[in-house]
């Protein structure tokens, strides 16, 4: 379609920005973009330096090659302007994006609102989003990051999953509530463990007990409510 929008239009790809690198990744299309004639201004052989020449001041995106539509991008070149947009705004903002962007997905998101989301100063506001079949969430997540200074998408994580696996997904579980009590209760023990502490600055651990399946003492993650197994950890 002669109008349809162009992946670097969605991005935000401006003309004094050049395409430094592109490289298959699988499924995807990882692409990089940097100003023209950019320089780095301090330049050694540490790991430090190398990692700069390949991230800093750059727009980094994934694309889908079976679809050729964004799946991620974000901005590490830092963007200012002259807006001061406030929560409300920004979440305009972002609903403007998602329709524009996955506007067949948009019907299953759901805003997930967090305990701590509250109008500050920061550059930028995150936006996180659920998608839901009949009324069911799945576990993952679609996220929009809007920057309050200039209204433009800083950073987009889209759906992983396609929209007829959505549609098909089984709602009904096959095993009631009780019963999963009960399997729980069944297999459930208990393992004494380290456990990193990220609540302080300086790195420590703590001893834990921690819930593990009883034939395997691995964690136990979930369990499946469409076949009753119990799902545990591989690590």
């Amino acid at each position: 379609m002669a109008n349809e929008v162009t992946n670097e239009a969605i991005i935000g790809i401006t003309d004094d920005l050049e395409l430094i690198r592109e490289v298959n990744i699988g499924s995807k299309l990882g692409m990089v973009w940097r100003k023209q004639n950019w320089k780095m201004q301090e330049k050694d052989l540490s790991v430090n330096s190398f990692l700069k020449m390949q991230s800093e001041d750059t727009v980094k995106a994934f694309i889908a090659k079976n679809t050729g539509k964004i799946q991620s991008f974000g901005w590490l070149h830092k963007r200012l302007g002259n807006l001061q947009l406030n929560q409300e705004a920004c979440y305009e903002k972002a609903i403007d994006f998602l329709q524009k962007v996955i506007p067949d997905y948009y019907p299953y998101l759901q805003r997930l609102i967090r305990g701590d989301e509250e109008e500050d100063e920061r550059e930028s506001n995150s936006f996180i989003f659920h998608a839901h079949n009949q009324g069911l969430p799945i576990a993952d997540m679609v996220i929009v990051v809007v920057n309050r200074t200039t209204g433009l998408i800083d950073y987009y994580s889209g759906p992983n999953f396609g929209l007829d696996e959505l549609r098909q997904m089984p709602t009904v579980p096959a095993i009631s509530l009780e019963k999963t009590y009960r399997r729980f209760l069944e297999n459930i023990d208990f393992q004494l463990v380290w456990d990193k502490n990220y609540d302080i600055e300086i790195e420590s651990y703590q001893l834990i007990y921690q819930a593990c399946d009883r034939q395997t003492k691995l964690p136990i993650r979930y369990i499946d409510a469409t076949t009753g197994e119990i799902i545990v950890s591989n690590v």
